[in-house]
């Protein structure tokens, strides 16, 4: 089967989803934009390179793909070229956390969103984020909607690191320098209360996220690695590589701010309960981590007590830390994480080929041919009206 993905900025979900699709014998070629790691783009059979879309009316009449399948952190310049075209697609669905920030999304985004969702053959999910989309927007969707949740990166570890009183936090997080109203959802306060406790504490940026550890903007950070041992921050790593380091660690965190400090300056902030489950779960299960998630989080903690796999952090839990963290507790998580990866592991076989069997559906109703024939859409004076908001 030849699949293809269309991702403005090639990031770890689609390349995932690709790796383990192409161990099914599916070939997955990829348009894209930008990218952050070179490995990213050799997952894929064939990779192009387009500043917008159009110029599939070219491409498509060079070869024939059963499935297409959008992939876009919310919503990104691809978004209005896709539109803009008669071509059915699926929509892999990331939610622009309307209603969710205390700072409102732009409409105009939300209302591209919409167009992507409704125009779409299909939509994958991870999580329990398209569940609040159709209650809020009181819509039907049940008939569309495909759960593909994120992927276990599946790493061979050469050892089982003892327990050594250690936290790691991967992923993206708010530089307080950049943009201080959002504060409230960094990493330097949680830094500093961990490593008041004697814990050691390790940061890593996502590799997508264009973080120099040596920058200026990182300055408070930097700072604090050199005062104190117990605080370290990493350099950028690629998926397989920051899967591999973190299992060195005892927990994989996510603590924000808001939650525990009442007192500090920020305007921004996640609306309680979040919804949601943040992709790093995955990958401190993917690495065997315990974790140590706010209970705000409502599906992790869902995760985390239904198999005992870490602590949910209520309110305030953060200054006490050191006296919830057990040793002994900590090799019972250890266990069940591990037994709780290989049934996810399992579990996605039959998740990766019923993907295919959506894909089967798709090349049927969409008659096979459809690339043959595109022809741009009478949608076409509408959406251009909204495309004045990427020129900016």
């Amino acid at each position: 089967m030849n699949i293809l993905f269309i991702c403005y900025e090639v990031y770890e979900r689609p390349v995932k989803i690709a790796k383990q699709l192409k161990n099914l014998n599916c070939q997955v070629d990829i348009i894209y934009r930008n990218f952050t790691e070179k490995d990213y783009l050799d997952v894929f059979n064939i990779k192009y390179n387009c500043k917008n879309i159009k110029n599939l009316l070219v491409l498509l009449k060079r070869k024939e793909y059963q499935a297409i399948h959008y992939f876009s952190k919310g919503v990104d310049k691809y978004s209005l070229d896709l539109l803009n075209m008669s071509i059915p697609f699926i929509y892999d669905y990331k939610d622009l956390f309307e209603k969710l920030l205390s700072l409102p999304v732009e409409f105009q985004f939300l209302e591209i969103q919409k167009k992507l969702i409704s125009n779409s053959f299909a939509i994958t999910h991870r999580d329990k984020q398209l569940d609040n989309y159709i209650e809020r927007n009181q819509t039907e969707l049940s008939n569309r909607k495909f759960y593909l949740p994120d992927l276990i990166t599946q790493v061979k570890f050469q050892k089982s690191i003892n327990f050594n009183n250690s936290i790691c936090f991967g992923g993206n997080f708010i530089i307080e320098k950049i943009n201080p109203a959002y504060s409230g959802l960094g990493q330097i306060y949680i830094a500093r209360e961990i490593i008041k406790q004697k814990i050691y504490f390790n940061l890593f940026p996502y590799h997508h996220n264009f973080l120099d550890k040596n920058s200026d903007d990182m300055a408070e950070y930097i700072d604090l690695e050199k005062k104190d041992n117990y605080f370290k921050l990493h350099s950028r790593l690629i998926q397989t590589d920051y899967v591999n380091k973190i299992n060195n660690y005892s927990f994989g965190s996510q603590i924000l701010p808001f939650f525990h400090f009442e007192n500090l300056k920020y305007s921004h902030y996640l609306v309680e309960p979040v919804v949601g489950m943040p992709s790093r779960i995955f990958d401190y299960i993917s690495a065997e981590l315990p974790v140590i998630f706010d209970e705000s989080f409502v599906e992790p903690n869902e995760l985390i007590s239904q198999y005992s796999i870490g602590i949910n952090l209520k309110r305030g839990d953060l200054f006490r830390l050191n006296d919830l963290i057990d040793h002994n507790e900590h090799k019972k998580f250890k266990l069940n994480i591990i037994e709780l990866k290989n049934r996810l592991i399992i579990k996605e076989k039959d998740i990766l080929k019923n993907l295919i069997g959506l894909y089967e559906e798709f090349r049927l109703k969409t008659r096979g041919d459809v690339f043959k024939e595109i022809v741009l859409s009478k949608r076409k004076n509408t959406i251009n009206k909204l495309l004045g908001i990427f020129k900016r």
